[in-house]
């Protein structure tokens, strides 16, 4: 198990361990925004959850990065999300993100 927590990072061309290319590959699903990719316009988050009231939003938003996660990076099973308050105005909505290796993932 591993924690993913939003932060600006290097691109790494060859990540050093499995658990550093899934983090770097969810880094980049997190900081991407749906439709910014166009050869998958469905890749990255989307933000329309915002006009959303608070409690809608986070439940929105957090479902938003789970489904991601799930299609994106299929060799981790979430385990929590925890969210920074949807009217920070810091930046990213993602506070920490909670992963375990899937047993049956490819090595």
């Amino acid at each position: 198990m591993f924690e993913i927590i939003p932060k600006e990072q290097r691109l790494h061309l060859r990540p050093g361990s499995l658990e550093a290319e899934i983090y770097q590959n969810i880094m980049h699903l997190l900081t991407t925004r749906t439709g910014e990719r166009a050869y998958d316009r469905d890749f990255g988050i989307d933000y329309s959850f915002i006009d959303y009231p608070l409690l809608e939003a986070e439940a929105k938003a957090r479902n938003e990065v789970l489904e991601k996660i799930l299609r994106y990076e299929p060799r981790v099973v979430v385990k929590q999300i925890m969210l920074n308050s949807i009217n920070n105005l810091t930046g990213g909505i993602v506070q920490k993100i909670v992963v375990e290796l899937r047993t049956d993932a490819n090595r």
